[in-house]
C-alpha cells in the first residue's frame, strides 16, 4: 500500500463491540458511533423487493380478483333432486256380494267392547287408578279371542288374521307397561285403539258387500 492511501472501510452497519461481549456497536462507514445494542436486538438487513417478488405479488392480486369475479358472475348451480319413491298403497280386497251378516255382527260387537275397555283405561288413568287397568286388560284379551272365532269370509280371511295378530301385539304391550309411567300406558292404549280401527275398517268393507 502506498503512503497516504487509506485502506478500504467496511460498510455502515452493526458490528461486535471490541470492549463488551454480547453487544453490537454501530459503524457509520467512517467511524464508530456511541450507539450500542444487545446482539439479539440488532435488526437484520431489510429484504429488497426484487422483480420476482413484485411479479408474484401482482399475479396473486390478479388471481384473487379473477376468483371474485367468477364467484359473483357464474350461473347458479341447479341441483336435481331425485323424486322419492312413495310406498305402494295396499289395495283393499274386493269382497263379492254374499251373506256376511253373522261375521259383521259378531266382529262389530267385539270391536265395540274393545273400544269401551280402552276408554275405561283412559278414564282410570285420568283418575289415577290402577286395578281397573288389570281387569280391562283381561277383558281385552277375552274380546280378542272372540274375534278370532268370528267366521271371516274367505276373501278377507288372511287380512283379518293379520289384523288380529297386530291387535294381539298391541293388547299385549298394554299388559307389559301397566304399572310403569302413565305416559307409556297411554301410548300403548292409543296404539291398540288404532289397531281396532283398522280391523273395523275391514269389517265395514265386508258389511258393504253383505246381501243380508
Amino acid at each position: 500500500m502506498s503512503d497516504g492511501q487509506r485502506p478500504p472501510q467496511p460498510p455502515a452497519g452493526w458490528y461486535d463491540d471490541a470492549a463488551m461481549i454480547g453487544l453490537k456497536r454501530y459503524w457509520d462507514g467512517s467511524s464508530w458511533t456511541g450507539e450500542t445494542l444487545p446482539s439479539a436486538q440488532v435488526p437484520g438487513p431489510r429484504p429488497q423487493r426484487g422483480p420476482a417478488l413484485v411479479i408474484v405479488t401482482i399475479a396473486s392480486v390478479v388471481l384473487a380478483a379473477g376468483a371474485l369475479v367468477f364467484a359473483f358472475t357464474r350461473p347458479p348451480t341447479v341441483v336435481e333432486i331425485e323424486p322419492t319413491a312413495t310406498p305402494e298403497q295396499t289395495a283393499e280386497p274386493t269382497v263379492p256380494a254374499g251373506d256376511y251378516a253373522d261375521f259383521v255382527e259378531d266382529a262389530t260387537r267385539d270391536l265395540g267392547d274393545m273400544d269401551k275397555d280402552l276408554d275405561d283405561m283412559d278414564t282410570t288413568l285420568d283418575e289415577g287408578g290402577y286395578w281397573r287397568l288389570l281387569s280391562n286388560q283381561v277383558e281385552l284379551q277375552a274380546n280378542l279371542q272372540q274375534l278370532r272365532g268370528a267366521d271371516a269370509p274367505d276373501v278377507v280371511a288372511d287380512d283379518w288374521d293379520d289384523l288380529l295378530d297386530t291387535l294381539g301385539v298391541e293388547v299385549g304391550d298394554i299388559g307389559d307397561v301397566i304399572g310403569e309411567k302413565e305416559g307409556a300406558v297411554r301410548d300403548a292404549v292409543a296404539e291398540a285403539r288404532a289397531a281396532v280401527a283398522e280391523a273395523r275398517a275391514l269389517v265395514e268393507l265386508v258389511a258393504a258387500a253383505s246381501t243380508d
